[in-house]
C-alpha cells in the first residue's frame, strides 16, 4: 500500500483476552455486572415507555448511552460473565437493543478475533482494521477518503459508527442472498426475537399464503413457520 497502513472497519469492538490469572475462581454470579445489565434494561424499557413524555435532548443521549454501555456489557458476556453458566449469558446478551448486529454473530467473529497467534491478520481476524494490498486496490476512491478519515479521533466517532455498521450489513446481506444457512438461521432468530419482544401478536405469510397467526411465543414453536424458513424441524424459542 506505497508506504501506508490503513485500518479495516469490523463489527464488534477490539478488546482484551479473556485470560484469568493461574489460581483465579470465578463466582458463580458477578452481581455488580448483573446489575448493571439490568440496570440497562430498565433504563432501556423506561425511555421507550416514557418517549412521548420526554424531550429529545433528554431521550437521544440517554439512548445512545445505554446502547453504548449495552454493547460494552454484551462484550462481557461473550466472554462468560456475569455468570459461569453459558446459557443464562448468552439469553441476556441476546436481547436486541441496538437492532443492528446480532449477538451470537458477534460471539462467533469475537471468538475468532481472539485467535492470538492471528490477532490482527487481515485474512483471518474478523476485527483487523487492517487492509491488505489486494483489498485496498480494489476500494473507491470514495471508501478510500472516508477510511483515511477514521485514521483521526473526529472521524472515527463522527462518521466511523455509520461506515462500520454499514459495511457490515452489506457483508451480511451478502451472505444471506448467497444462502449461507448459519448466517441465515443467526439472522432470523434476531429478527424474530425483536419482533417477539415488540410484538404481542405476529402474522406470518409465506408465497402470499397466511400460514400463522398469534403469539410470538407459539409462533416461534409452530411447526409451519419453522418449515417456511428453514426446511426442517428447528425451534426458535
Amino acid at each position: 500500500m506505497s508506504g501506508e497502513t490503513i485500518e479495516r472497519s469490523a463489527p464488534g469492538a477490539s478488546a482484551v483476552g479473556s485470560r484469568r490469572p493461574t489460581g483465579f475462581e470465578p463466582v458463580a454470579i458477578e452481581w455488580p455486572t448483573l446489575l448493571l445489565i439490568l440496570s440497562v434494561f430498565a433504563g432501556w424499557l423506561a425511555v421507550t415507555y416514557f418517549y412521548t413524555l420526554l424531550p429529545l435532548w433528554f431521550v437521544i443521549p440517554t439512548g445512545v448511552l445505554l446502547i453504548t454501555l449495552h454493547g460494552s456489557l454484551q462484550h462481557e458476556m461473550v466472554h462468560g460473565h456475569p455468570t459461569r453458566w453459558q446459557d443464562v449469558n448468552r439469553a441476556l446478551g441476546m436481547v436486541p437493543l441496538s437492532l443492528w448486529l446480532p449477538f451470537e454473530r458477534y460471539r462467533q467473529t469475537h471468538r475468532i478475533h481472539h485467535n492470538d497467534e492471528r490477532l490482527t491478520d487481515p485474512l483471518d481476524d474478523p476485527e483487523s482494521y487492517y487492509w491488505t494490498p489486494e483489498e485496498w486496490a480494489r476500494v473507491g476512491p470514495f471508501s478510500r477518503l472516508f477510511l483515511r478519515m477514521e485514521q483521526t479521533l473526529a472521524g472515527r466517532v463522527i462518521i466511523g459508527c455509520f461506515w462500520r455498521i454499514g459495511r457490515f450489513l452489506r457483508l451480511e446481506f451478502l451472505g444471506v442472498v448467497r444462502n449461507e444457512r448459519d448466517l441465515l438461521v443467526i439472522w432470523v432468530e434476531h429478527v424474530l426475537y425483536a419482533i417477539m419482544k415488540a410484538a404481542p401478536r405476529i402474522m406470518v405469510l409465506h408465497r402470499g399464503r397466511l400460514i400463522a397467526d398469534g403469539a410470538p411465543e407459539r409462533l416461534a414453536k409452530d411447526p409451519a413457520v419453522i418449515k417456511a424458513y428453514f426446511g426442517e424441524e428447528l425451534s426458535l424459542a
